[in-house]
């Protein structure tokens, strides 16, 4: 810790003992004179508690000398034990000091060297943190300095912007003197500033004029293209038609100028969703297996429920090409449909025949076996009661 200079001792004295202010707590009359720890029964109207913990803070930084150092006690003392050692101080009184250092007692008293060299000391950050303005937060950097009654302090920033400062507000002359040897960083040190001023004017002048102190505004990207040139390219990227989704289900989106519902095109203006479709078609008849390529379709048979009251049988599909429609035999279950042309009429077809119980549909058309189908018919023709369908394909 360094030792205050004689100068700057000088000039923190207390108002009512004359001796430096060493010990704590330090309290502001309202004349502006400063009071130390040994005068704390002093009182002087009902201002006298201002209390300022920015000077204390300051002050723990610095040695201080004992009030005895006039009659040459070499010690130097922090500001929380100077109290404690001046108390029991063998050269408090001129016996004492007689007796322990008699060289001593013969020579004149000591006095400060007021033109001494002042070196200047950086401020710590944990101090640093202490020397903050209670408003705005700024660091106490430059002339005036006042305390609140609450003991926080006023910067010069805050009271310049009033003409008169209230009068509860008390100027500190003592924290200027002392603060006069410091050295403050820049208030926008945390922005990336790494200058360092000297207590007082250039130090705020500084923060004027400081480029870390101007608010950023983020410039817009120039570009040779307007606006609307950039929208329409960034529309033009979006791909839009039918889109098919891992359920199965398919998706069209909605283009801009199209009627609602309308099939998507591409950018020839052709139709494109039966060409998805049918691509659709193709990758579930790859899925579910397709038929045997040995077997012609007429002759092809899947039966694949064996408990079904129904017996197995070889199924001769009717295939008419010029309608493209398959219609297979009532409890035969294919694997695959997708070799049909026109999948939606075959199941509308198949449904119709079921719902009407034609004997076309019971007997077999167009070159089926009869004679496979009478335990079929008999089963079929048989009186029952009407079920009503759990579900309907397109009902």
């Amino acid at each position: 810790m360094p030792k205050v200079p004689d100068p700057v001792l000088n000039n923190i004295r207390c108002a009512n003992c004359k001796k430096w202010l060493s010990c704590g707590p330090v309290r502001l009359l309202p004349n502006g004179g400063s009071i130390c720890g040994r005068c704390s029964n002093y009182r002087q109207g009902p201002r006298d508690q201002y209390r300022h913990f920015a000077f204390e803070a300051l002050a723990c930084y610095f040695k201080f000398p004992c009030k005895h150092w006039e009659r040459y006690c070499p010690e130097a003392l922090s500001f929380k034990k100077a109290l404690q050692h001046e108390d029991r101080c063998v050269y408090g009184s001129a016996c004492t000091t007689f007796f322990s250092h008699p060289s001593a007692a013969c020579k004149a008293k000591r006095r400060l060297d007021v033109r001494a060299a002042i070196k200047l000391e950086v401020i710590p950050d944990e101090v640093l943190e202490y020397l903050r303005c209670g408003n705005c937060a700024g660091y106490l950097s430059c002339i005036p300095v006042y305390v609140c009654r609450d003991g926080t302090s006023i910067c010069h920033r805050c009271s310049a912007q009033v003409q008169q400062p209230a009068p509860e507000f008390i100027r500190d002359p003592s924290f200027e003197a002392f603060a006069d040897m410091m050295i403050f960083p820049c208030i926008f040190r945390y922005r990336g500033c790494t200058q360092y001023f000297k207590f007082g004017e250039q130090s705020w002048e500084h923060e004027i004029e400081c480029p870390y102190g101007k608010p950023y505004v983020r410039e817009k990207p120039q570009s040779r293209q307007p606006e609307h040139e950039i929208r329409q390219e960034s529309l033009q990227h979006k791909e839009r038609g039918v889109i098919e989704t891992h359920s199965g289900h398919i998706y069209a989106t909605i283009t801009p100028n199209a009627p609602v519902f309308a099939r998507p095109t591409n950018k020839q203006g052709k139709d494109i969703f039966l060409d998805e479709f049918q691509r659709h078609r193709e990758n579930l008849a790859s899925k579910w297996g397709r038929p045997n390529d040995g077997l012609p379709q007429e002759e092809f048979q899947h039966p694949r429920n064996s408990n079904s009251r129904l017996p197995e049988r070889a199924v001769n599909s009717s295939f008419s090409p010029a309608d493209g429609v398959i219609k297979p035999q009532q409890g035969t279950v294919y694997e695959n449909m997708g070799y049909g042309s026109e999948l939606i009429h075959e199941l509308k077809y198949k449904q119709q025949l079921r719902m009407s119980g034609t004997p076309e549909y019971l007997n077999g058309a167009e070159g089926r076996r009869g004679s496979g189908m009478e335990n079929a018919n008999s089963y079929y023709n048989k009186e029952r009661e009407q079920r009503k369908m759990e579900y309907s394909v397109y009902g």
